[in-house]
């Protein structure tokens, strides 16, 4: 018995100093994290549990020979785990106001290499290095101070495991949660579960279609990215961010819709929602792959498909853009092996190129548009807009000699000006592109429709933050669901579709979401789905 309680004591003797740093590192970040968001029960009870995690990964080192290699290589493996928790739960905390949790996996895994680099450099402020900085801090002073640690173990740490033994089961019996995402190396089992998307050749099926209507010559889907509504000068932004689709809003081509919501605010679920019959509430699952593809549905309607993206289709493993895109029978992507970086205008040559109004064509072009790192958004001809122009923007909380965090950088006011004006710059360069790729298709007969894939958060619910929605910020969250959306009719398309162009009209005002667009699209098509009724009571234009 004497043997079996030295052995379970090892960890509060001479192994004292490591469990401390590892605690420190798995635990801390949480802690604050959920004090901050005011959960304190739950922020006890990551802590307590990443303690007893902890305690149990320093017991293991009694297993190895005292100063042996393999030791030193199991406790170097653990600490390298416990700096990568720290900075991924800071960011979590400040960036997304939430713990790591499932999507955090699926941001990381399916973000591409660009939008990676981007979202680092927005967000990696004070408000993130800090935390880490103080707990590599602790961990210098913990080593520093060993000896004298150690020496305190034996007079009381047995009574501190104990009570923090039933600390853990009272925590988990008043919070009722079977929730350990969040607990230490539990974190690495979310990684290694991650439901990778597969191949959706496998999954692809030939729905039945009855065609009722006349059949557009083209179907044009542009899907931009990180758009805020309220940067736009169609629903009212004073900059005129917008000017050619203002100049043609009075025209019968286009229709601005005023209230249409993005299902998701993220790009991978949003396309998910879009690619697929799949809700808002199945893009966390792997359902959505049983589920009927958009690129099926139009081939059965006899339309060859084609995506064209400014995005890469390469994450740290392939994301569920990439898939839906090869489900295309062209694609066409400006990253390539070149590593050439292109403006979203890349796609007009190649439109011109492959368009050919002898046969049905759809097309999806997804955009950077607004992504992070904003001023590589548009070329110099069109950064009109300047820090000078956000004068109004300057509050009594910003001072030239006062330093906040803006949009992800340690920055103060004429850096914020500069962020709201490389972000209105690259609203304007899409207006632009995005009016172009429109009157492109002026001599065929085609419907286009643009909308961004989700919406962002620039100044609003916080004037220290630009970026997409932060979870537990309930206005920020509605913020990346509030999109522009317009539809743009070719003179052919108004002549032999007036009944649909009637509709169109009448449903500006129309409550919508973006989950219902493979019906909407479906519609447009001249087609519905057989046995299924959603095109009639989800479309569009059936409203």
């Amino acid at each position: 018995m004497r043997k079996f309680f030295d052995f379970i004591l090892k960890p509060f003797g001479a192994q004292l100093p490591f469990f401390l740093t590892l605690w420190i590192l798995a635990s801390m970040a949480d802690l604050l994290g959920w004090i901050k968001n005011g959960d304190y029960i739950f922020a006890a009870y990551l802590a307590l549990h990443g303690y007893v995690i902890c305690y149990l990964c320093t017991l293991i080192c009694g297993l190895f020979k005292e100063n042996s290699t393999a030791l030193k290589v199991y406790k170097i493996l653990l600490l390298v785990l416990g700096i990568i928790n720290l900075i991924a739960d800071t960011f979590c905390y400040n960036v997304c106001q939430n713990g790591f949790t499932n999507s955090t996996v699926a941001l990381i895994l399916d973000t591409n290499m660009e939008e990676a680099t981007g979202m680092l450099d927005m967000y990696m402020t004070h408000s993130v290095i800090c935390p880490v900085v103080i707990g590599v801090a602790l961990v210098i002073l913990i080593l520093l101070i060993r000896n004298l640690i150690v020496k305190m173990a034996r007079f009381w740490l047995r009574c501190v495991m104990l009570i923090a033994l039933l600390l853990v089961s009272v925590t988990t019996i008043v919070r009722k949660s079977g929730n350990y995402n969040g607990v230490f190396l539990c974190k690495v089992g979310l990684f290694l579960s991650y439901d990778r998307p597969k191949d959706l050749d496998v999954f692809r099926t030939e729905p039945e279609l009855i065609i009722e209507s006349h059949q557009p010559a083209a179907v044009v889907l542009i899907i931009g990215e990180a758009l805020a509504k309220n940067h736009c000068s169609l629903y009212g932004y004073e900059k005129q961010t917008q000017p050619l689709l203002e100049a043609m809003r009075d025209s019968s081509s286009l229709l601005v819709y005023n209230n249409v919501q993005s299902a998701v605010q993220w790009t991978v679920p949003s396309f998910i929602t879009l690619m697929t019959e799949a809700r808002a509430d199945d893009v966390n699952g792997s359902e959505w792959r049983n589920m009927t593809f958009l690129m099926d549905l139009m081939k059965s309607a006899g339309y060859k498909s084609y995506w064209l993206t400014n995005q890469p289709l390469k994450g740290l493993v392939d994301n569920a853009v990439s898939k839906f895109a090869f489900l295309a029978d062209s694609v066409y992507c400006s990253r390539g092996e070149n590593k050439v970086d292109y403006y979203d205008d890349f796609v007009l040559p190649v439109i011109a190129g492959i368009k050919d109004s002898l046969e049905k064509q759809f097309f999806v072009i997804h955009q950077m548009g607004s992504h992070e790192h904003f001023k590589d958004r548009s070329p110099q001809e069109f950064r009109r807009f300047t820090a000078s122009d956000y004068q109004e923007y300057a509050t009594h909380s910003f001072s030239l000699s006062k330093r906040e965090t803006i949009s992800g950088q340690v920055t103060g006011l004429d850096e914020k000006l500069q962020t709201l004006a490389d972000y209105d710059n690259s609203i304007l360069f899409n207006d632009y592109v995005v009016t172009s790729i429109m009157h492109s298709f002026d001599d065929t007969e085609a419907v286009v429709f643009y909308f961004p894939d989700h919406g962002m958060d620039i100044f609003v619910t916080d004037e220290t933050y630009a970026g997409h929605s932060r979870e537990n910020v309930p206005e920020s969250m509605a913020l990346g669901k509030e999109i522009p959306f317009v539809v743009y009719m070719t003179q052919k398309y108004l002549e032999l579709n007036a009944d649909k162009v009637s509709l169109f009209k009448q449903n500006v005002n129309t409550d919508f979401c973006t989950e219902d667009m493979i019906y909407t699209l479906t519609d447009v098509a001249g087609a519905t789905i057989a046995g299924n009724d959603n095109v009639n009571d989800y479309s569009l234009i059936r409203k």
